[in-house]
């Protein structure tokens, strides 16, 4: 294990663009959570992460350094709230849960010496306590918790340094096996008090995956080779890591059988309790939904069908319920449809279905919030503005591969008229069939005369 000074790898931190080298914004930094929001006009974040069916909200006043949360129960009610005094000027933050625990990151830049404090909340009694937190970094471009310490990642020019800050111990391991060419975190799982990293090796040509294990202190546990078949035609073009039903690892992406081309189908590898490995394709040819969304053509008893398999990349994956969900886009000029796969925890296909949406952006720079409950995919979507195109955010819903439901979001609010003065409005998944919409308002002046933070549930 290689290790970088301090000052040294200090003074590289802060002259390198800190960015994840994935391929087409396939990143560890898109794992982070998607509930942090904030407005150029309010020196106020405000955050929101799920916890089972309890909310952890949070408001940081960046100048003043004022904290406020609370946990929030299925009703909205809160089962704990409090307010704290910390270091003004916070410059960065991010937060994570882990168990019953949630952690904010704050960092304070260079003119408070790359000051980091650590917010540890009990969800069950919202108490809490502040560490100081020892790292090399400026600030880590990725964060994530464990019981008892932190993982942070920097991304350099030359490789991915990691460190582990344990603050039980106070004890700070600093990890640079990374640090090499042809070498990036490609993903991250954080499991009970390990994390597994899937790690890309090799140049553009010949991508080889490795799964490596450390615990809270550091410790290397695993160093798995991920067994892909070797052949001249196949390459591995985006991966994503997945923790299955049952402690197994699922890599899970997209592969193309000629190197130019960025797809030729999707693959799933398994990684079970004994580190036995179960590789599967499912080729293009096989995927009978692939042109789903083109419906029936008037003009033709088949459907025409175009190259969009040529150039498909993968914009996300999760497990739950048995079930693991792929989904792709094509990356071309126009782009009509996404498609998803669900693959059960033997690596059969359940179905493969793709869905006709209207967009003139890419449909990865849009968080989709996927989720699937008992072989049901929900999935999040506006759109461009377009006469076909119902109007605001919509809840798709994939029922079983057969059919598919288009919820207007306006429609499932108790009160829509919120939407009139949230501008900005973000969305998250919950738990089950259960979302959450949150914002800051634009004041409207009799009824309120400053921004206000709202949020509510959505039920589909």
């Amino acid at each position: 294990m290689r290790v970088i000074g301090k000052y040294h790898l200090g003074i590289v931190a802060r002259t390198v663009v800190l960015i994840l080298f994935l391929v087409f914004g396939h990143t560890v930094i898109a794992q982070i959570d998607s509930g942090l929001f904030f407005t150029r006009s309010s020196p106020e974040i405000y955050g929101v992460l799920p916890v089972d069916k309890k909310l952890f909200v949070y408001k940081v006043h960046q100048a003043k350094g004022e904290i406020d949360f609370s946990v929030k129960n299925e009703s909205f009610e809160n089962i704990a709230f409090q307010s704290l005094q910390l270091p003004p000027n916070v410059e960065k933050l991010e937060a994570d849960i882990h168990g019953d625990q949630a952690f904010i990151l704050l960092g304070y830049g260079e003119f408070n010496n790359y000051l980091k404090k650590l917010l540890i909340v009990d969800l069950e009694t919202g108490l809490y306590n502040i560490r100081d937190v020892q790292s090399n970094f400026d600030f880590p471009s990725f964060f994530k918790a464990f019981s008892s310490a932190i993982l942070m990642i920097g991304v350099l020019e030359d490789g991915d340094v990691m460190e582990i800050y344990n603050f039980d111990q106070d004890h700070l391991s600093t990890i640079t096996d990374f640090f090499r060419p042809n070498t990036r975190i490609w993903d991250i799982n954080v499991v009970n008090d390990q994390v597994d990293l899937l790690l890309m090796l090799g140049e553009k040509k010949r991508k080889h995956l490795q799964v490596v294990s450390f615990d809270q202190e550091g410790n290397r546990l695993l160093d798995i080779p991920v067994e892909i078949p070797e052949k001249k035609n196949f390459f591995v073009r985006n991966a994503k890591f997945l923790h299955g039903p049952f402690d197994e690892q699922k890599i899970v992406g997209i592969y193309s059988n000629k190197y130019g081309e960025w797809f030729s189908g999707y693959f799933n590898l398994e990684i079970n309790e004994f580190l036995e490995q179960r590789f599967q394709l499912y080729p293009y040819k096989e995927l009978e939904g692939f042109y789903d969304y083109l419906g029936n053509n008037k003009k033709s008893k088949k459907p025409k069908r175009t190259n969009f398999n040529r150039g498909m990349i993968l914009v996300d994956a999760v497990a739950g319920d048995g079930f693991v969900t792929i989904v792709s886009q094509p990356i071309g000029k126009v782009r009509k449809f996404a498609h998803f796969i669900a693959i059960d925890h033997e690596g059969e296909k359940v179905f493969d279905k793709s869905v006709k949406l209207y967009y003139d952006y890419k449909l990865n720079a849009s968080d989709l919030q996927l989720t699937n409950q008992d072989s049901t995919i929900y999935f999040l979507f506006g759109g461009n503005q377009n006469l076909r195109n119902l109007p605001g955010k919509k809840i798709y819903e994939i029922n079983k591969g057969e059919s598919v439901q288009i919820n207007q979001v306006q429609h499932l609010l108790t009160d829509p008229t919120i939407l009139n003065y949230l501008p900005s409005p973000k969305f998250l998944h919950w738990y089950e069939n259960k979302f959450v919409i949150f914002g800051l308002t634009i004041p409207q002046g009799g009824r309120v005369n400053q921004a206000e933070f709202i949020i509510r549930k959505i039920e589909v």
